[in-house]
């Protein structure tokens, strides 16, 4: 992910591209957060890594809002 890029767009993306990988819960989680960009790794210091739940992603979004606002 670019730092030109939105959180919503990276994240449709990543699953289109999970659906053609057999990996487990626990590599795409790490692959989806390697991949973000470092000011949302930044943001996320207190906050915990990504998860399959839909709470990690919408903090991310809520990151991506402020930051494009």
């Amino acid at each position: 992910m670019h730092d030109s890029h939105q959180a919503t767009k990276y994240f449709i993306k990543f699953q289109q591209l999970a659906t053609h990988v057999q990996w487990g819960d626990a590599a795409l989680r790490h692959q989806a957060y390697n991949g973000l960009a470092k000011r949302f790794k930044d943001n996320m210091v207190h906050h915990e890594k990504l998860t399959p739940s839909l709470d990690s992603r919408k903090l991310i979004q809520a990151i991506d809002t402020r930051y494009w606002e």
